[in-house]
């Protein structure tokens, strides 16, 4: 009995130190796991961090060069609308030219035309005062020719001499206005009345003037 439990005491306390043994290096190992994961997790924190950091860095750029972007394009749009606000100004000022510019040679064509219309009108006044001029010159002269024919031999007709013999000899109408021959015949034919009365007349009151030879 005595061997027995002397055996047993002997195995147990073998066991009982292994087993303070096991747990202290299992404690050691957990502490350096543990110490190991806080070393990890710092150097994790710190990556974190500094992720971050360039995340932010990197946002900032690219905000940055959006903005850059953003700019140049609006500048390039205002560019391009200074450019046809220019062109559409230039345009507008040469219609503006154009329009001047036919106004100009407009007034001038009416310019010209109205010099022109004065001295027309102007022409015309002097071929008017000319016309009646020699109006009054041919009413004189005719008047001149009807006292010369009332009062001489000479057919007022034709102007010419009448004679007591040929186709030209002296006749008198009804009215008693005197012709040649031939000429009063020839103006009856085509109008029926006496050249110097207007006296209605034909071929047949036609009389032939005897007396001296003229």
């Amino acid at each position: 009995m005595d061997n027995s439990n002397k055996n047993t005491d002997i195995e147990i306390i073998p066991k009982s130190s292994e087993a303070s043994d096991a747990k202290a290096d299992e404690v050691e190992c957990c502490k350096a796991i543990l110490m190991k994961a806080n070393q990890l997790q710092y150097q994790l924190n710190k990556l974190s961090s500094k992720i971050d950091g360039l995340q932010l860095v990197d946002q900032s750029g690219f905000i940055e060069e959006s903005l850059q972007n953003f700019t140049r394009d609006l500048d390039n749009q205002v560019a391009s609308i200074k450019a046809i606000q220019n062109m559409q100004a230039e345009e507008f000022e040469q219609k503006l030219l154009e329009k001047d510019r036919m106004r100009l040679e407009l007034l001038d064509a009416l310019n010209k035309q109205e010099q022109s219309h004065l001295q027309e009108t102007e022409s015309l006044k002097k071929q008017l005062e000319a016309s009646d001029k020699r109006c009054l010159e041919l009413e004189h002269q005719v008047e001149s020719h009807k006292s010369t024919i009332e009062h001489n031999t000479i057919c007022s007709i034709c102007f010419d001499q009448w004679n007591s013999s040929t186709e030209h000899r002296l006749v008198s109408l009804g009215c008693g206005h005197l012709f040649g021959d031939n000429c009063i015949r020839d103006c009856l034919r085509r109008v029926p009345e006496c050249p110097q009365c207007r006296a209605r007349a034909d071929q047949g009151q036609i009389r032939y003037i005897y007396g001296r030879p003229l």
